[in-house]
């Protein structure tokens, strides 16, 4: 995690993508808005591969896919690097539009279903949600991406 991932734009962190499909879902947008890493537990992620790339729809060849074994530890190195990292969940404290921080940002997102582990929620600097429509519970987590990724590029400039 050397200085490139704070060259350009955030970097995502799926703690527990453990679907090859969701990594090919979130290839484009990770693309369109200038993602500097996609970080991923080794344990839940599909290996870096030849179906990976495939999947990913190229990617890999211009995005860093780094596989860590914790991903609360990395957090952790991330914010004393001086990363604002921020955990999108539905419940979160405020809407993603004013989660902000200072410096670069790590996204982090949870898994279908279960969502952030508590440990990885801790790590985060803030808990952001993306205002939905009423009666709506959630939304998938590669749109939730697409979403975010958007929002933060386009206040990036």
């Amino acid at each position: 995690m050397g200085s490139s991932a704070s060259s350009s734009g955030p970097s995502i962190r799926l703690p527990r993508a453990d679907a090859l499909a969701i990594i090919s879902l979130i290839a484009v947008p990770v693309l369109l808005f200038g993602v500097a890493a996609v970080i991923v537990q080794s344990r839940h992620a599909p290996p870096e591969s030849g179906v990976l790339a495939k999947a990913a729809s190229g990617t890999l060849d211009l995005v860093p896919y780094v596989s860590v074994v914790n991903i609360a530890r990395t957090l952790e190195e991330l914010g004393t690097a001086g990363f604002w990292r921020v955990a999108l969940a539905g419940d979160g404290d405020q809407p993603l539009e004013d989660a902000r921080g200072l410096g670069d940002m790590a996204l982090v997102l949870g898994s279908e279903g279960e969502g952030l582990r508590r440990l990885v929620r801790e790590r985060c600097d803030v808990g952001a949600f993306i205002p939905i429509a009423r009666g709506m519970e959630s939304l998938n987590v590669s749109n939730a991406a697409a979403v975010a990724l958007y929002e933060l590029s386009r206040r990036r400039g």
